[in-house]
């Protein structure tokens, strides 16, 4: 009687695992989906949400459309290509690191909390 309950046991706990591996699977899955492609570059929906995340560090997006967040990122990656094609010799390193520093005081003068 008790092997009987111990492989009934055993074999549900044997489903549930894989039940949860599958589900694991098919949601991990899903959120590395291809948005758009560049040059033989993917973008995939995890690029999009660090997208996201960029643009709630440089400014409030809260407020900001799924549409215009993507139409945006595929913008700015059509740009970057652009660049990168145009050969341009100019390092903008510390210009970089200028904006970067400037934000970040404006956003910890704002105490803005980040998620990310």
């Amino acid at each position: 009687m008790n092997l009987k309950i111990i492989n009934k046991f055993i074999f549900y706990n044997t489903i549930l695992f894989f039940f949860i591996l599958l589900n694991y699977k098919i949601v991990n899955s899903l959120e590395n989906r291809i948005i758009f492609k560049i040059n033989d570059q993917v973008f995939t929906l995890f690029d999009l949400e660090k997208r996201k995340e960029y643009l709630d560090f440089v400014g409030s997006s809260k407020e900001i459309d799924d549409s215009i967040v993507l139409n945006d990122f595929v913008s700015a990656n059509i740009f970057f290509e652009y660049y990168k094609n145009t050969n341009n010799e100019i390092n903008y390193s510390n210009k970089l690191e200028e904006i970067y520093s400037n934000i970040l005081a404006a956003n910890n003068q704002n105490n803005k909390i980040y998620k990310y």
